[in-house]
């Protein structure tokens, strides 16, 4: 009895180092990139947080968090017709695979927020940047975004 027990223990800290093993080899090589931009303009404030994610420098996610400040009364009179462009803008975008998009407005800002699951979608990765495309490297990525502005981390 006492001998099964022994096998027993050695066998579930097999299992136990074995498990843990498997979850660190697929947390293995992954990065992941932020970079943030803001900028004041007259009678507004945009502000933007790009957020990716690569599993051997490859894009698995991507994400974009974009919100617009408004502070003078023009703008903010015209919220609802930039809000409905931007709903416009992504209708059909809405329905892909892979693809989440919510967009939201205030008495005085408008946000988007995008994530983009790669391995489902890598042609849509572009939403997040211009200049950013689903088959780009860490390096690459980070520089297109600085190019546009970002501060990156």
């Amino acid at each position: 009895m006492k001998k099964k027990l022994i096998i027993l223990g050695i066998i579930a800290i097999f299992i136990i180092i074995l498990l843990v093993n498997v979850i660190i080899s697929n947390n293995k090589n992954i990065t992941k990139l932020s970079c943030r931009i803001e900028k004041n303009v007259t009678g507004m404030k945009p502000i933007g947080e790009v957020n990716i994610t690569f599993k051997k420098d490859i894009i698995r996610e991507a994400s974009l968090n974009t919100k617009i400040e408004l502070s003078e009364q023009a703008y903010m009179d015209n919220i609802d017709i930039v809000y409905n462009a931007l709903e416009e803008q992504y209708k059909d975008v809405k329905k892909e695979s892979g693809v989440a998009i919510k967009t939201n407005k205030t008495s005085n800002s408008i946000s988007v927020n995008i994530k983009i699951d790669a391995r489902k979608n890598p042609e849509q990765v572009s939403l997040i940047g211009s200049n950013i495309e689903g088959n780009m490297n860490y390096k690459d990525a980070k520089a297109a975004l600085e190019k546009d502005g970002y501060i990156c981390k």
